[in-house]
């Protein structure tokens, strides 16, 4: 089983050793939990599942709590949880020191939305983990993973320097398992630069030291359309248009509805001067929102962030897509069309402004002139210098309301 981890065909070995002896001295729980552990490294889940209920049956059976552990991590890992929570405290009963049984624990907990639990069960498996000398790889691995949620449940709390410390303490690990080649490259460990990256990325706003992590996490097997997103935003935020791009269309994956995605992705491509293109993003995001819009009975941006965040978009969209389209309107062949449909875009964004910014008693006005209507009033009068201003910030998370 051990030379498998290296040579697959070894498993088929191992199978036939363990038939054999089973055959030999009969279903000796200390062999039917070597096959456990046959069918969970080959990912046989009714098999698996099969023993599982055999022992699960029989309180009395003496168990490897190794084999144990492990096969509650497996069911986590499938989703089959029903059982996970008696076996894991079964193993415990008889090992309270392995931190296996509290990893997996950790797993489970976390997969059950019981977050403190899972906090109790990360301090356990650094307690019985951490100080050991020589991890193996398996072992390594674990503490590498917990090092990491532990920095995760921090960022959550904004503990910052604390998670830092942890995610710090995990790329160490992982950095000189690499060295020794006792570890490879894996999603799961690339995502700890990303953990480091964000910190930089929300925290301090060090948007080239979160790229650098981002890179990091993309060399180490993490991609995630949130990074892409954020590396996006960091080239936009540098005027490095052309990337900027490039991650926004990787972030869509050929398509994408979500409105602080089309708008960063038509921003981009104005500044690009690709007003035709612009266009096309700003039609599509403008459509999306009003739709959003139609399906609201009753809008309370004064109440609502998310409302509110809504009607502020729309206004910054239609302001967008008027002065993309001023400037269409020089190449398009059709120009008092196009400069007609700017004026129009522009009076939407300012009657936008003029409807949700009234002061809540007496309704009156307020006093600020809008961008959409300045650039309306330097179209219609335009001076040698004139040129009309988009909203040009974009949103820091494709999740946010407010920018």
């Amino acid at each position: 089983m051990r030379w498998a981890d290296e040579v697959p065909d070894r498993y088929e070995d191992a199978r036939f050793t363990y038939a054999t002896l089973i055959q030999q001295y009969g279903h000796l729980d200390d062999l039917e939990l070597r096959m456990l552990d046959y069918f969970m490294r080959t990912d046989q889940l009714s098999e698996v599942v099969r023993l599982k209920d055999q022992f699960q049956a029989n309180p009395g059976a003496k168990i490897n709590p190794l084999i144990y552990a492990k096969l509650g991590g497996y069911l986590v890992s499938r989703n089959q949880l029903d059982d996970v929570r008696d076996i894991l405290f079964r193993v415990l009963d008889v090992d309270d020191t392995l931190p296996e049984a509290h990893f997996y624990l950790a797993r489970y907990f976390n997969k059950i939305e019981e977050y403190p639990e899972e906090e109790k069960a990360i301090r356990n498996v650094l307690l019985h983990l951490k100080d050991i000398p020589s991890l193996g790889r398996d072992r390594l691995s674990m503490l590498i993973q917990t090092y990491n949620r532990n920095g995760e449940i921090l960022m959550e709390k904004e503990e910052f320097l604390s998670a830092e410390e942890s995610f710090l303490k995990a790329v160490k690990l992982y950095e000189d398992g690499r060295s020794r080649k006792i570890l490879g490259q894996s999603r799961e460990f690339g995502r700890i630069y990303a953990n480091i990256g964000d910190i930089y990325y929300y925290r301090n706003n060090a948007y080239d030291t979160a790229l650098q992590q981002y890179i990091k996490a993309e060399q180490n097997g993490y991609y995630s359309k949130e990074m892409n997103y954020k590396k996006g935003f960091i080239y936009y935020d540098g005027e490095d248009f052309r990337e900027a791009l490039m991650e926004f269309f990787k972030t869509s994956e050929g398509f994408s509805t979500n409105r602080n995605l089309m708008f960063a992705t038509a921003n981009t491509l104005y500044k690009l001067g690709d007003y035709y293109s612009a266009e096309g993003f700003y039609f599509d995001l403008l459509a999306t929102l009003e739709q959003e819009r139609l399906s609201i009975p009753f809008l309370l941006p004064d109440e609502r962030p998310e409302h509110r965040g809504l009607i502020e978009l729309l206004i910054k969209g239609y302001n967008n897509l008027g002065v993309n389209q001023y400037y269409l309107a020089d190449r398009s062949g059709r120009r008092d069309d196009m400069y007609s449909s700017a004026l129009v875009n522009l009076t939407k964004s300012a009657q936008l402004v003029d409807a949700y910014t009234r002061e809540p008693v007496g309704l009156g006005r307020s006093d600020a002139s809008s961008l959409a209507w300045l650039n309306q009033r330097g179209m219609l009068y335009p001076l040698s210098d004139f040129k009309p201003q988009i909203f040009t910030e974009i949103p820091k998370d494709m999740d946010d309301f407010l920018f």
